[in-house]
């Protein structure tokens, strides 16, 4: 908990100082004085003094702020003449301008020399590993299976979705992967953009080679006869387009034993012999499920519950369909045309059968059918990979076109959430934003530092947002006052205020219910 603190304040520190210096610098440029500068909010922990200016760093990190001499406008006439020239408020309209957006310009400074430093020295990335894939799939067709590693496409090295960029409009003529340690170059005649788009939709967290009982003991499955290997996904092993033998482990009752997924010595259950067609079906046979298909937990009044699910049963088909995984049981039902669906479980070693009403619900912009359980799921641990430096004009005309791709998500993101097309649920707050850093950190420097770039240019738009007691409102006061040429009124702007204000608690709100239902004490106390 300590070290995901530090890890927090780590990340989030530059990003703030880093735009309070950008209000610094423009100020002192323009001749304001400025009479504080914060990192943080509430009580100062640590201070000094050097000229007109208290340098601080103070108890609450979720911010920081610059104080101006002369920052209130309903105070203008209390300064004494001979002070004029160093007060924000009795400079002109440009300069006032140039100092509110100063702080997320700086963002946006800030993200480019991150990403920038990170193509010119490389950086250590998460392999781009392929999800599951079903048969019928366009990306099936052209050869591309589960687990499979994107290297490389037209022999340029991908190592993430800027690297499409370049290639968007060219004709796609080859793409090696990596499988099962070894290379191969598949034939492919479409658009690189256009391949990616259909890629992403397989981006997804292959899960662990786990399977589990009816009485809720695991096993592993392994092409090993003495040891689990934790980087081969279950969906790679049991949908095998060769004929070849499994080994089924017996594992602890406590998975987080093996956690740290390197190759463990376990002692062998079964043996196997498995074709194209046959592996889903044979290990159902023997009495053990995929790990991902025992439930959880199950939603108070959902469907599921009303129908009778409860957790630790195993669902092991949706109208009588045999189930591969929870991405199986997710798609399938997707891709219903019912209005209620069959629902086999088995539930203490017995089998039952339930017919579930989905609710549907509104996720990043589409309908989706939901009925209310959660997964018990572990995932494989993603590889990383290192790339090359892009040299110094490569990396700066990526760096460039990172940064104004970063800034377009953003303002995509923000008209899809006011739109209603994307959730308020997928609005983190500091708990989420010291989880995504504790996780990048974890996973490497330059993965951390890259996550710490997007998260300035959402720190630079979120600071833009036309709401008063932000820069963005600030900024549109401004820019009422040179249109209408003459100062908003002291009603108007207290009004402006208070409702820039209650707007901004209410956000403070919904991201930290957000934030605290993602934790077990409060998920279940709001249930």
């Amino acid at each position: 908990m300590l070290s995901q603190i530090g890890t927090f304040i780590l990340f989030l520190s530059p990003l703030v100082f880093f735009h309070e210096l950008g209000h610094f610098l423009m100020a002192r440029f323009f001749g304001v004085r400025v009479e504080v500068f914060s990192i943080g909010f509430g009580p100062k922990l640590f201070k000094f003094k050097k000229g007109f200016t208290e340098y601080a760093f103070s108890l609450i990190p979720l911010g920081g702020y610059v104080k101006m001499f002369g920052d209130d406008p309903f105070a203008k006439e209390s300064i004494p003449e001979s002070e004029r020239h160093f007060s924000f408020v009795h400079q002109a309209k440009w300069p006032k301008f140039c100092i509110v957006s100063a702080g997320p310009i700086a963002n946006f400074i800030l993200a480019f020399a991150l990403f920038f430093s990170l193509l010119m020295s490389g950086e250590k990335l998460p392999e781009i590993r392929i999800g599951e894939i079903k048969r019928d799939a366009a990306v099936y067709k052209m050869g591309i299976r589960t687990g499979d590693v994107l290297i490389s496409i037209n022999d340029v090295i991908i190592s993430g979705p800027t690297d499409i960029v370049p290639l968007e409009k060219e004709s796609l003529k080859k793409i090696t992967v990596r499988r099962k340690n070894k290379k191969i170059e598949l034939p492919i005649g479409m658009n690189a953009k256009a391949f990616f788009d259909e890629l992403l939709k397989y981006l997804r967290p292959l899960v662990s080679p786990i399977l589990v009982d009816s009485n809720g003991k695991y096993f592993g499955v392994s092409t090993h006869s003495e040891e689990m290997d934790w980087q081969v996904s279950l969906p790679e092993i049991i949908v095998s387009e060769h004929p070849q033998r499994l080994y089924i482990h017996y594992l602890s009752s406590d998975l987080s034993e093996y956690a740290d997924q390197k190759k463990s010595k376990v002692k062998k259950f079964a043996e196997l012999e498995i074709s194209e067609h046959n592996g889903l079906p044979l290990i159902y046979s023997m009495g053990l499920y995929p790990a991902d298909l025992l439930v959880k937990a199950v939603r108070a009044n959902s469907p599921a519950e009303v129908a009778g699910v409860v957790a630790g049963d195993i669902i092991v088909e949706i109208d009588g369909k045999m189930l591969a995984s929870f991405e199986d049981l997710r798609s399938t039902l997707q891709e219903s045309t019912k209005e209620a669906v069959s629902i086999g479980v088995l539930h203490k070693g017995q089998k039952a059968v339930y017919q579930v009403t989905p609710t549907t619900q509104k996720q990043d912009g589409r309908i989706v059918k939901i009925i209310g359980i959660e997964s018990t799921i572990s995932f494989v641990a993603s590889g990383m990979m290192q790339t090359e430096s892009k040299g110094f004009f490569n990396s700066v005309i990526q760096a460039a076109m990172m940064t104004v791709n970063e800034i377009g998500k953003t303002i995509t993101f923000v008209v899809e959430l006011i739109s209603g097309n994307i959730s308020m649920k997928n609005v983190g707050g500091p708990i989420a934003i010291s989880s995504v850093a504790a996780n990048s950190f974890n996973f490497s420097l330059t993965y951390f530092f890259r996550i710490m770039a997007m998260m300035s240019v959402n720190l630079g738009i979120i600071n833009l947002f036309p709401i008063p007691v932000l820069d963005g409102g600030h900024l549109m006061f401004i820019t009422i006052e040179l249109i209408k040429r003459s100062p908003l009124s002291k009603r108007t702007m207290e009004m402006a205020q208070q409702f820039g204000l209650s707007l901004l608690l209410l956000l403070m709100v919904v991201v930290f219910y957000n934030d605290l239902s993602q934790l077990k004490f409060f998920a279940n106390l709001f249930n």
